[in-house]
Parts: structure tokens; C-alpha cells; sequence
């Protein structure tokens, strides 16, 4: 709990020297951008040098890892070919996991940065955001973080509405993660204006799939590796929190009369808020549709910082610091009584812990 709030404090001092340095409006991207690099550059260092047994699979893939140091190949030919290949590139030059994790890590953040940066709002925002809700949900299923780049991507050309490379970029995204194809519902949705009878229609399609157990289905054609997750639920707590996480900025923009901005990455934005409400209330029925919502959640996070940009007077910080609060608040509850959620914090770096 204690290293939880010693790197938030880093990250929300971060914050206020960023918001104190926004002299002025030409100068406000610039310095934004490099808080947000020394923001995200310490989640990575954090990242790249963890100990193997910080995070939920770090372990595993530990393990696997190694499995191809020693030319053991064939060891569970269950994970995906793109994952597998990665990490047989990186054991030609080096043994050592943790050089994986730092690589891995560069990936990841580099991408991640290059997506706050095409929002356009409140980088450094985003990444308070992201440390306190997205952290160690992007970080420790490694396999879908490495899909969720190629997802950044696909997302890039779907924008400027280069159909083909987007479904490319999303079958990629499934040679390290093959859930990852789901992101291709974002194709026909970007063409359709969110709207309460969009939502509506939605909705219903989803939850004819998931109760149907259609989706259970499909993924074990996918892999009956995943299965698994399906077979059971996740606890109405989790569901709640994170419903309304994604639900309530839908709620506040749904109130503005004015939607003459609704520009590509909004649009998507708003798509995958509610595809996230959705696949967390139906994780109550299905646990796996949780881990689905793990790829929406940077459009989640988008849209909270493109709420919060258009609201007006002393709402503006008021909110900021309720949502803070709030999150806060949930991770030291989430920390305290249910470690199973994730097993980063108490966090400590490879050289402080004994070999496995």
C-alpha cells in the first residue's frame, strides 16, 4: 500500500508542476508532453525492471521465457505464435527476462504515448488516469498489452478510414492475443453516430451473444485455452465500480446539446465507453468478457479527459479532484482486501527480491 501512494504522489506532483508551468496556451502541448513523458517514462522503468513475481503473470512468463533460453521450443504451444516468435527474436541476443520485460515495456509505452498525444486533451490527465485505473490492468496480461498495440494502430488508419490496414492491424493484434479480433466490431460502429437507439441496438446484440453463449463458443474455437475464463463470474463490486466508470461520462456529454466536434477519435472514443459498461455487466454473467473490456479501456480514458476539457468554471478542478479521490480510494480498498485483483503493489524492482 505505501509504494502504491509513494509513486502516486510522484505522479500527481507531476501533475500540479505540469498544470503550474501552462503559462500560456502556445506553450501548454509542449510542456504537457514532457510531464507526460517523465509520467509514463517512470511507469515504464517501473515496469521494465519489476520483480518476476510483481504483477499477476509475470511469473508465467517468467517461465516461458526461459523455456526458450533452454531451445525448449515445443513448452505450451498454447500461446500465440506472435508472442512465441518475440520471445524467441529476444533469446538470440540475450537470456536475461528482464532485458524481455524492458523491451517489451519500451512497446508498450511508446505506443501508448503516441496515442495521448493524438487525443489532443490533457495529456498529463490521461496519464494520472491511466496510473490510477489502467496501470496494472495494461501491464500484467503482457500478451493482450502487446495486442493493444497493434489495436493503437488499427485505430490510427480506421480514423482516417483506411478499412483494409485496420482489419490487418487487428489480426495482427491476435497473433499475440486472439481475443483481440473482437476490436473488429469497432469497423461497422465507427460508421454509426453513438445515439441512445445505437446504443440501444448494441446492447441487445451483445447480450443475445453473450447469453446465448455464443461468444463462449467462438472462443473456443479461437482456443480452448480461454475458455476458462468464461466458466465463471466476476463479483458485483468490480462490475459496479467499473460500469460506472465508463457509463458516467456518457451520462455528462449525453446532458450537452452541442456534438458539432464529434471528430473521428471522439466518436471511437465514445464506442469504446460503452462497449466497456457493456462487457463489464455481462462479466457478471461471463468473467471473460471483463478481460474483454481491457481493450476499450484507453477509449475510456480518452473520454474522460475529453469530458472534463469541455466543462466550464470551478466543475472543471472539482471533478478532476473527486475522480482522483475516487480512484484513489478504490485502489488502497482494492489493495487492502482484495490483492487477488492484482499482486503489483507492494511493488519492489528485480534486484530487491530473490531469484525464483
Amino acid at each position: 500500500m505505501l509504494s502504491f501512494l509513494h509513486y502516486t504522489l510522484i505522479i500527481l506532483l507531476l501533475y500540479l508542476i505540469s498544470l503550474l508551468k501552462s503559462n500560456s496556451s502556445s506553450q501548454k502541448n509542449q510542456k504537457h508532453s514532457f510531464y507526460l513523458l517523465l509520467s509514463l517514462g517512470l511507469m515504464c522503468f517501473m515496469t521494465s525492471f519489476r520483480a518476476y513475481d510483481v504483477g499477476n503473470d509475470t511469473e508465467a512468463y517468467y517461465f516461458f521465457f526461459n523455456s526458450f533460453s533452454n531451445n525448449d521450443y515445443g513448452v505450451d504451444t498454447r500461446i500465440e505464435s506472435g508472442y512465441r516468435f518475440l520471445n524467441y527474436l529476444v533469446t538470440l541476443f540475450s537470456d536475461n527476462f528482464t532485458v524481455f520485460l524492458s523491451i517489451t515495456s519500451v512497446i508498450l509505452f511508446a505506443s501508448l504515448f503516441a496515442y495521448i498525444q493524438k487525443r489532443g486533451f490533457d495529456n498529463q490527465l490521461y496519464s494520472v488516469l491511466f496510473w490510477l485505473f489502467g496501470y496494472t490492468s495494461f501491464v500484467s496480461p503482457l500478451r493482450q498489452s502487446l495486442a493493444i498495440v497493434f489495436i493503437f494502430i488499427s485505430l490510427f488508419f480506421l480514423e482516417r478510414k483506411k478499412g483494409v490496414f485496420f482489419v490487418v492491424f487487428c489480426f495482427l493484434a491476435s497473433l499475440f492475443h486472439r481475443p483481440a479480433i473482437i476490436c473488429l466490431i469497432l469497423f461497422p460502429l465507427y460508421y454509426v453516430r453513438p445515439s441512445f437507439k445505437s446504443y440501444l441496438f448494441m446492447a441487445v446484440v451483445v447480450l443475445i451473444l453473450v447469453f446465448s453463449n455464443t461468444i463462449n463458443h467462438l472462443t473456443g474455437v479461437l482456443d480452448k485455452y480461454y475458455l476458462h475464463y468464461f466458466d465463471t463470474q466476476s463479483g458485483w463490486a468490480a462490475v459496479l465500480f467499473n460500469s460506472l466508470f465508463g457509463l458516467i461520462p456518457i451520462i455528462i456529454d449525453a446532458n450537452k446539446k452541442d456534438h458539432s466536434d464529434s471528430a473521428s477519435f471522439i466518436r471511437l472514443s465514445r464506442w469504446g465507453c460503452f462497449l466497456y459498461v457493456l462487457c463489464y455487466l455481462c462479466s457478471l454473467y461471463s468473467s471473460g468478457m471483463g478481460r474483454i473490456a481491457y481493450y476499450f479501456l484507453p477509449m475510456v480514458l480518452s473520454y474522460w479527459c475529453y469530458v472534463i476539457s469541455k466543462l466550464k468554471g470551478g466543475i472543471k478542478p472539482i471533478t478532476i479532484i473527486l475522480l482522483i479521490v475516487i480512484l484513489v480510494t478504490y485502489n488502497l480498498l482494492a489493495i487492502k482486501f482484495r490483492p487477488e485483483w492484482n499482486s503489483f503493489f507492494p511493488f519492489h524492482y528485480v534486484w530487491e527480491s530473490r531469484p525464483i
